[in-house]
């Protein structure tokens, strides 16, 4: 604590803390971890300068632990401009709370929370605490930042482990890297800082690749029972062994499965006859216990209870396959979006954090999430395309989880429009979504109270042009990827009158608004295609003509394609427009490039009107 004090008072007299730009920031940090072959012992310090009242935020403290990482020896003060100590920390100002209280059944995880506030700014809350392992497979994924908002002057990351202790470390962002022998041990130090500060974008990658962070793992270490983490093949025998004893399927369970498939004989219809079952009988719950979360409750307490969280669940409906045969791999995952970078040296710390199951058949190869109410075999936008690790004795593997192509994402949206008086229009929906859609529409439909679903409907499906009147979503059956619905609606915002002529307003669909080439700071990833197809038909009223021309248009580039054709067959006018932008990463150098193809699109959506001219009969 000393030492940090007087780093604090060198600190402060810096320039840097004379005129502020940020509401706060985190002045000095450094973690020391001292690793052993069977515990780890972790400190940390760190001095946070809060500068106005938008910065009080980060005045309040969360230290986050768990049963195998117990957290002892907290230390806090309050310190004026000058440096000189306001109050200390009380211990009863320390709170516990569950870190996930709202979402996890049974929770080893917790959260120390404290707070301290001056009424004179600047001040700084300096703190520090201790951890303690005895059971670890990783020693640091260090990223010294509180927030991507606020910089951080200097930070320290210190480890020191005996010399014949191997392992291995990955890093970014870091300014000076040194190591040293000392009493026989090994010191790594790493300096660094973050005051280049980056903002996420729209559909830039995760953040956390462009802070920095150092990564640091045990090759060999004891985790519940001994491991390696040297290559993929030993880390999969490793969880492969972790899991050996929770295969212990109740004897009525196996005759139960073995009797509900007995007529049947292909191999996926089985499977898809246990899968709705294993949807029907069970549910999800995140349960944090015994080895920090890697290991997965055996199969019979899944039995018993009816629930389990990702490894629970996914193992027991593994067993569930292999009572009758058919072989299912328990697979590691990253779940969620935008998908992280992969270094595919082992590191699973960082890799992954959901587990699903992997089953390959003689005409077909299945992905199956234990967790998810949606349809049998789909992935979706959570897990598609990325790497996962195929756990399996002595042939453990890292495999692609397939990738959606633009068929599997589209979003068919049909509108027909209709003057009902000078200034206003009937309107009729017919939509059918894929992809992103149909998660965000089937999750309203099944798993969100009645009040809120028509309420987020209706704003989705309204996009302000006009009023939902009734809509209706229609059962498409338990196993369809994709969602249709129907609606009626009124507008008074689509038609105005001016003398002879009538204008009417198209409902476009409008892409996201990208920074111009010259704000861009971070490479753009779009995980999977965003893919739309618009029919917009047009009922011209009676005694009027069309007066504009609409242009046909078809672009074409790397980065996707944008298309628009215009029919008239009597009275009604269609209007079809499809866009497409293709999955990818693109680096800032093709930057200036993909922003044309979208300014493009964007420039033919400019378009929003369409002018209809009185007749006059002779």
């Amino acid at each position: 604590m000393k030492q940090a004090l007087l780093i604090f008072g060198i600190l402060f007299s810096f320039p840097h803390l004379k005129a502020q730009q940020y509401p706060a920031e985190l002045t000095f940090h450094k973690t020391v971890i001292k690793a052993g072959n069977k515990t780890l012992t972790e400190t940390v310090t760190n001095q946070i300068t809060i500068f106005n009242r938008t910065g009080e935020k980060y005045a309040a403290i969360a230290i986050y632990g768990n049963k195998l990482n117990k957290i002892s020896n907290i230390e806090a003060s309050l310190l004026d401009r000058q440096g000189r100590t306001i109050r200390k920390l009380k211990k009863n100002e320390i709170k516990q709370r569950s870190e996930f209280s709202s979402s996890t059944f049974y929770d080893d995880a917790y959260v120390l929370e404290f707070m301290l506030k001056h009424n004179e700014y600047p001040y700084v809350i300096s703190y520090s605490y201790q951890k303690q392992s005895s059971q670890f497979i990783l020693l640091e994924d260090w990223i010294p930042v509180l927030s991507s908002s606020i910089p951080t002057r200097q930070a320290i990351l210190e480890i020191r482990t005996p010399i014949d202790y191997k392992i291995r470390t990955s890093e970014q962002k870091i300014r000076k890297m040194s190591t040293d022998t000392v009493n026989g041990q090994i010191i790594y130090q790493w300096i660094t800082d973050y005051t280049n500060l980056i903002q996420p974008e729209i559909y830039s990658p995760p953040i956390t690749e462009f802070l920095p962070r150092v990564s640091v793992f045990p090759l060999q270490f004891k985790y519940v029972i001994e491991g390696a983490q040297d290559n993929w093949e030993n880390f999969g025998n490793w969880l492969y062994r972790l899991s050996a004893n929770c295969s212990d399927l109740p004897v009525q369970q196996q005759e139960e499965t073995r009797i509900r498939v007995k007529n049947i004989s292909d191999d996926r219809e089985k499977i898809r006859v246990l899968y709705h079952r294993l949807q029907d009988q069970t549910r999800y719950v995140n349960i944090s216990l015994k080895a920090g979360g890697l290991l997965p409750y055996p199969t019979s307490y899944v039995c018993t209870n009816k629930y389990g969280d990702c490894k629970a669940l996914s193992f027991y409906f593994k067993t569930i396959l292999e009572s009758i045969g058919i072989q299912a791999y328990y697979t590691l995952v990253y779940a969620g979006n935008p998908i992280p970078g992969f270094d595919t040296t082992p590191s699973p710390g960082l890799h992954f954090n959901h587990v699903i199951l992997y089953i390959p058949l003689p005409q077909d190869t299945l992905w199956l999430d234990c967790t998810s109410k949606q349809a049998f075999g789909y992935l979706g936008t959570f897990t598609q395309n990325r790497l996962a690790f195929i756990v399996d004795k002595d042939n453990s593997r890292l495999i692609r989880t397939p990738a959606l192509r633009p068929e599997d994402v589209t979003i068919s949206r049909s509108l027909r429009i209709a003057q009902t008086t000078e200034t206003s229009a009937s309107v009729q929906l017919s939509n059918r979504y894929k992809g992103n859609g149909f998660e965000y529409f089937s999750t309203l439909d099944k798993a969100v109270d009645a009040n809120t679903k028509d309420h987020a409907v209706r704003y989705k499906l309204s996009g302000n042009y006009f009023n939902i009147l009734s809509y209706k979503i229609h059962d498409q059956g338990r196993d369809a990827d994709s969602i249709y619905i129907t609606a009626e609606g009124s507008s008074e915002k689509l038609i105005s009158l001016y003398g002879d002529e009538l204008i009417l307003r198209i409902p476009r669909y409008e892409l996201p608004d990208f920074e111009a080439p010259g704000k861009r700071k971070t490479p753009v990833q779009i995980d999977h295609p965003i893919h739309t197809v618009d029919s917009i038909q047009i009922l011209i009223p009676e005694g009027y003509g069309l007066s504009d021309s609409i242009p046909v248009c078809v672009i074409e580039t790397p980065f996707g394609i944008y298309r628009q054709s215009v029919g008239q067959t009597d009275s009604l006018l269609n209007i079809r427009q499809e866009t497409c932008v293709f999955a990818g990463k693109y680096p800032l150098s093709l930057y200036a490039d993909f922003h044309a193809f979208i300014q493009l699109i964007t420039k033919q959506n400019q378009t929003k009107y369409i002018t209809f001219q009185k007749t006059h009969k002779p």
